[in-house]
């Protein structure tokens, strides 16, 4: 994701990205205000080829019962 802006989104797992192969970038974006009603209320990764690479930007305000 280079810049945009993923906010008030609700999910399972992962309120706003869910990553289970592959990489995902976040450079210059912003994620704010996210749920999961599980666990990763911004960002979930599961498995071994999950890659989540922060260059910049901004992840706030994102909730999750469950780390």
């Amino acid at each position: 994701m280079y810049g945009g802006a993923i906010s008030n989104t609700i999910a399972a797992n992962g309120g706003a990205v869910y990553v289970s192969s592959g990489t995902f970038t976040l450079d210059g974006g912003t994620i704010t205000g996210c749920s999961a009603t599980t666990v990763g209320g911004g960002v979930y990764l599961t498995g071994d080829a999950a890659i989540f690479n922060m260059e910049s930007g901004t992840i706030s305000g994102c909730y999750a019962p469950s780390a």
